[in-house]
Order: structure tokens, then sequence, then C-alpha cells
């Protein structure tokens, strides 16, 4: 599948956004300017992430990073979780692919800091995550 046909699949369906709050829950939103928002909710079960939910409303780089994003963190311990954060905006911020880690889907965002008004919209979700994890 293309870029864009994956970005587009979950831009249109995202899988996980639902306006069901779960026990953990953040508001994020755009710093620059834009209308990107972002209401996060996860639940751990035995140190593994099991249940991810989202709301909110932004552009089409904003709403596919972050179900693409839930995708690829669910079922994952805070550790796997962090280290897939962690690679995941190094790959947006320097336009390189990790090297020891799997990003599967979210490879799609490696060219978008050629548009640097886009950076933050495929920012806003990993920076979420952190936040109601309480990391970085």
């Amino acid at each position: 599948m293309e870029k864009r046909e994956i970005m587009f699949e979950h831009y249109e369906n995202p899988k996980h956004k639902s306006n069901e709050v779960l026990s953990q829950s953040v508001e994020d939103g755009s710093i620059t300017g834009c209308a990107d928002t972002l209401v996060l909710s996860i639940e751990f079960e035995n140190d593994k992430l099991t249940k991810i939910r989202w709301n909110g409303d932004g552009c089409s780089i904003f709403v596919s990073s972050v179900d693409i994003l839930c995708e690829q963190l669910l079922n994952k311990t805070k550790i796997q979780i962090i280290n897939i954060i962690n690679e995941y905006e190094k790959m947006v911020k320097t336009s390189t692919l990790p090297n020891d880690i799997d990003l599967n889907k979210l490879t799609i965002f490696i060219d978008v800091k050629k548009h640097l008004n886009r950076l933050e919209c495929a920012l806003i979700g990993s920076r979420a995550f952190k936040r109601v994890l309480k990391i970085g």
C-alpha cells in the first residue's frame, strides 16, 4: 500500500477513535496555532497497554499519525512504548529510519519534515502519549 493510501485509510476510518474515556487521559493540541486537538485515553493491564482511545479533530497528517501510533503501541510494555516513541520522533525530525526498531506504518511520516508546518501535526500524538505516561 502506498503512503497516501495508508494515510487516507487511517484518516477516513480511524480504528482507535472513540468518545470513550479510559482510566488515564490527557488533552493535547497544536502549539503552533493550527486546529489539531486531541484527547488521548489509555489503560494498562499486566504491564501492557491493552486499550487506547482517542478523540479529536485535525488535518490528515495529525489524524492518521495518531491512529497509526495507537496501532503500533497497542499491547506493548511501557519500555517498548518509550523506545518506539523516541525512534518515531527522531525519524520525523531527522528524516532517518531507525536501525533497531521497526516502526511499520509510522515510516510514512519520514518526510513530513519537508513541510515544517506539518511537523507539529505528526508529533502531537507522541507528545500526548509521553504526557499521559509521564515520560520525557
